[in-house]
């Protein structure tokens, strides 16, 4: 299948700098987002270590088979615990970065399958003939607590610990990440995105826009400033993949 993307990192309009980082790299059918924490400095390192050193060694493998499921994800764990590594080394060896760390959300694509990974609470949505469905499940403290039934969906809304992570790529000595395969069809639109978009705009209205009738770069522009235009407290990131 044909495939058109488009992306976008904006700092918001709150935040000095901006510690989102993203990587689209068609040759290599790897396309990422991610956004750093750790302060002005070390959160935009810890991002862009972890695209970075993802397509470093992403790159150098075949593009995954639509079967090769275990193959895979073992690829995309050992990609992800290679850049987990990296930041969690380089945080200890500069004090001022030290405790950095970041989200990462990556889409390896076969020939018709999207493998997905991710760590954090940057998101995968899947918009399927009109029909917007997340694909991933953040790693927060709070919904950590949905699922094991001590949170009502109501009280997660505006939790105090609703941004805490319970995983991320590099404050400790190891992660994992979560990995599942979509079977992509013709004329399916995916998004990754920042919970600088989600936590801003409702999945209804992220539905609404991506149904619309704009072309890709605007409908992607549109979510990115109506992130900003709705407070805009944090940097937004957020691609467009779209399958023909």
């Amino acid at each position: 299948m044909a495939i058109k993307f488009t992306a976008i990192s904006d700092k918001g309009k709150v935040r000095k700098t901006n510690e989102d980082s993203w990587g689209a790299f068609p040759e290599a059918s790897l396309f990422m987002v991610a956004d750093g924490m750790g302060g002005h400095k070390a959160g935009d390192v810890a991002s862009r270590l972890a695209v970075d050193t993802i397509y470093e060694l992403l790159s150098k493998r075949p593009a995954p088979g639509d079967f090769q499921f275990e193959q895979t994800s073992h690829y995309l764990n050992d990609s992800i615990q290679k850049a987990n590594q990296k930041i969690f080394e380089r945080g200890k060896r500069i004090p001022e970065e030290s405790g950095m760390g970041t989200t990462v959300v990556v889409i390896w694509l076969g020939q018709s399958t999207a493998f997905i990974a991710h760590v954090g609470d940057s998101r995968a949505y899947l918009l399927r003939k009109q029909n917007l469905r997340l694909i991933t499940s953040d790693h927060t403290l709070v919904h950590d607590y949905l699922t094991k039934g001590l949170l009502q969906p109501h009280e997660a809304e505006h939790h105090p610990l609703r941004h805490v992570l319970s995983r991320a790529v590099g404050p400790q000595e190891q992660v994992e990440a979560d990995i599942v395969n979509l079977p992509i069809q013709s004329g399916d639109l995916l998004l990754l995105c920042t919970d600088g978009l989600s936590n801003m705009v409702s999945k209804d209205k992220i539905e609404e826009i991506l149904n619309g009738p704009d072309d890709l770069e605007a409908k992607n522009r549109h979510l990115v400033d109506l992130a900003n235009d709705s407070g805009g407290s944090d940097n937004v990131t957020a691609m467009l993949i779209q399958f023909n």
